[in-house]
């Protein structure tokens, strides 16, 4: 894991997904791409000459926006801008954007804030659901409300379906963080109980 997309819409609520891949930045060499999705409409009356110029001056003017956006998160956190990059991409899609450009450029993770005031369906909206459902990047959800802090351990809640598949990349996240993981499975009284033992030696030989 070294390149992650860090997806913002350039409000306060999209701060946390920054400050999230920021912090994981700072405990290893993670290189940063801070990627904004915008769409500006051009009047129907234009030719497509002016048009292409019209986005080309948006387009300029968004990035300088996004660059200072991030800029001004870094000096808030009292650390110098290095190894990060700004992208942004006009579309229609934002989510299929985000996603083509994760595949298209090999990154190893997508980090975004979540959005809303608590309830549940405000915090997983449609975009951020969306991207977790059909991503083929593995993302990464922050809260709207999270403030940086090392990350040291890991809770991986599973339901031990394809557990060798998926702890070979919480491993692989965790190792790059340098930090410990306790996995976590709920039974109820109708299921089979696997014994701790037999788990753990799973576990170990993964």
């Amino acid at each position: 894991m070294n390149k992650i997309l860090v997806t913002t819409d350039l409000s306060d609520k999209s701060k946390a997904g920054l400050f999230f891949a920021i912090q994981m930045a700072s405990q290893n060499k993670f290189e940063l791409t801070f990627f904004h999705v915008y769409h500006v409409l051009s009047p129907t009356t234009w030719n497509f000459t002016r048009i292409q110029e019209h986005q080309k001056e948006e387009a300029k003017i968004i990035l300088d926006k996004l660059n200072t956006y991030v800029d001004k998160i870094y000096r808030g956190l009292n650390l110098a801008t290095s190894n990060k990059n700004c992208v942004v991409k006009s579309s229609v899609f934002p989510q299929d954007c985000i996603m083509k450009y994760a595949v298209e450029n090999k990154f190893s993770l997508i980090c975004l804030s979540t959005r809303g005031a608590g309830k549940f369906q405000r915090v997983f909206g449609t975009n951020t659901a969306n991207l977790i459902n059909n991503s083929e990047v593995p993302v990464v959800a922050v809260p709207y409300n999270y403030k940086p802090t090392k990350i040291t351990n890991i809770l991986y809640a599973s339901d031990l379906v394809n557990l060798e598949k998926e702890l070979k990349n919480v491993v692989a996240f965790a190792k790059a963080l340098k930090s410990t993981v306790e996995l976590l499975h709920f039974t109820s009284p109708l299921e089979t109980i696997i014994d701790p033992k037999l788990f753990q030696t799973m576990v170990k030989k993964i």
